[in-house]
């Protein structure tokens, strides 16, 4: 899989000429510590000099002012020379060597118009370590930023962004952005609004914050916005400061897994096939015990629909971690992109306390039998504590994915289908707070106010990111209660016995 490009590293506030450090104090004032920066001496050689904002979340903010003013050469030459001031330009961080051949081959068959230009290098020392503490109006990280465009480049733009991301908007034109250290808040998010204005800008920043305050538009500084985190008891001091290394993200969601009864996998394919799904036949798993078929969508994700081969009512097959199970959807799995995923979620629950453990990656694989190509992955459980189900299993490739999971696109399934819109996870009442805890400490981020997390896909291109819902029960027990699945065409949802809950979302 290509590494992710929708990371928020920083964005950039331009100051008048000159008056850089009228805008640090204007920063101080707003409550934000601030550190020196220095003059550039890349592209615009001694034209600009800069101060930063660094946050909890591993995003920053850089200051920057031009030294000369506009008329004065080689300033007018600057890229920056014409911007006014305020909020003039975002980067994400780049993860790999040769972003501009990714985006021009995603952009294949889109026809946007986004190009990007060759990489080039630079470099100077800087420190930008930030914690929970850092700035005394309490902000921990960027809320989200508002991108104007003129009406008639909307969906132009909207094109560009869809494809440089590799994700699509939401309903509300909104892209749910990763940040570097996305334990502390919400992930933040970038919104884009039409506007009678015959140039883009971004008109808004908004900032995470553990107490609320007034929102400031000082002239010359741009719209700064003020949110206050709902949830403080996930708001932890790390006395440390931020880690400079960033670990892989952890909620990238890999497959899920579908029960049928026992000996019934062809009934279960069937009854996929009638859905409108193009099911891919299987085989039997390495211990015998069960059998799959695969259901592959356009966005990288995939279902297996897995049943055992006899009733587990004597072992070793009722030893199975699934034996227990009810028919229907029973667990989930999310993309193991490092080889100790383990360590990592305890790393992040230190000072938590949620108590959710793994297991140490256990390494598998298999010769597939189309053509004898060696498959081999490594697979990361959490501990029997905590069942299966609830929170999410990885599955880690040792060799290219695409062996592992069959290719689809958005013509594969004749309902449509391309994608997952959402899953649905039920716990009872008393442990809501506790597993919501969890999955917060494993899928790196929090939820929003309706107890929902954006997940990633592998291929995001396709269709919005899917959110896993967190519902509280009057049962006793965890289940997947429902996953939609996003597609071209509205269709009917789909409860029948001892199958799960199937919806569809019209894109």
């Amino acid at each position: 899989m290509v590494p992710p490009t929708n990371i928020l590293d920083h964005i950039v506030h331009l100051s008048p000429p000159g008056k850089l450090s009228q805008a640090i104090t204007n920063w101080e004032g707003l409550g934000f510590k601030v550190i020196p920066g220095g003059t550039h001496t890349s592209v615009t050689t001694g034209l600009s000099s800069n101060a930063l904002v660094p946050l909890a979340d591993g995003s920053y903010i850089e200051l920057l002012a031009l030294e000369n003013t506009l008329a004065d050469l080689p300033a007018s030459d600057s890229w920056w020379a014409k911007k006014h001031p305020g909020w003039i330009v975002w980067a994400c961080l780049g993860l790999e060597d040769h972003i501009h051949e990714t985006i021009a081959e995603r952009e294949k068959g889109f026809n946007s118009g986004v190009q990007y230009q060759k990489e080039y290098e630079g470099g100077r020392k800087r420190s930008l370590a930030a914690d929970l503490d850092t700035h005394t109006n309490t902000a921990v990280g960027i809320a989200h930023f508002h991108l104007s465009v003129p009406r008639d480049q909307l969906e132009q733009v909207r094109a560009q962004l869809s494809v440089v991301l590799d994700s699509q908007p939401n309903e509300s034109d909104e892209w749910e952005l990763v940040v570097p250290h996305g334990r502390y808040s919400p992930a933040p998010r970038l919104k884009l609004v039409g506007s009678l204005d015959e140039t883009q800008k971004i008109t808004e920043v908004g900032f995470y914050v553990k107490k609320a305050r007034d929102d400031d538009e000082a002239e010359g500084l741009g719209k700064v916005v003020f949110k206050e985190l709902y949830n403080q008891r996930m708001i932890r001091t790390h006395s440390t400061g931020v880690p400079t290394t960033m670990a892989p993200p952890t909620n990238v969601l890999d497959h899920i897994i579908h029960l049928s009864p026992p000996g019934k996998l062809s009934e279960a394919v069937a009854h996929w096939e009638q859905l409108g799904f193009k099911v891919i036949p299987g085989g039997t798993h390495a211990d015998g015990l069960t059998s799959n078929a695969l259901v592959s969508l356009a966005d990288g994700v995939y279902i297996e629909l897995i049943a055992f081969e006899k009733p587990p009512t004597e072992p070793p097959v009722s030893d199975h971690w699934w034996a227990k199970k009810h028919p229907g959807w029973i667990d989930w799995a999310c993309l193991g992109l490092e080889d100790h995923v383990d360590k990592t979620i305890a790393g992040r629950d230190q000072g938590i306390d949620s108590g959710v453990e793994y297991q140490e990656g256990k390494e598998g694989g298999r010769k597939r039998a189309s053509d004898g190509a060696e498959l081999k992955w490594r697979v990361t459980f959490p501990e029997l504590k905590h069942g299966r189900g609830t929170v999410p299993f990885f599955c880690q490739d040792l060799t290219p994915r695409e062996l592992r999971v069959p290719a689809a696109d958005i013509e594969t399934h004749p309902n449509t289908t391309f994608g997952i819109a959402h899953v649905h996870l039920t716990v009872p009442q008393t442990q809501l707070d506790r597993v919501k805890t969890q999955l917060s400490v494993v899928l790196g981020t929090q939820p929003n106010e309706s107890n929902e997390w954006e997940l990633a896909v592998p291929h995001g291109q396709y269709n919005p990111a899917p959110k896993l819902k967190l519902v509280s029960s009057d049962s006793e027990t965890s289940s997947i209660a429902e996953v939609g699945f996003y597609g071209k065409k509205a269709g009917e949802g789909d409860a029948a016995e001892g199958f799960g809950k199937v919806v569809f979302v019209k894109l």
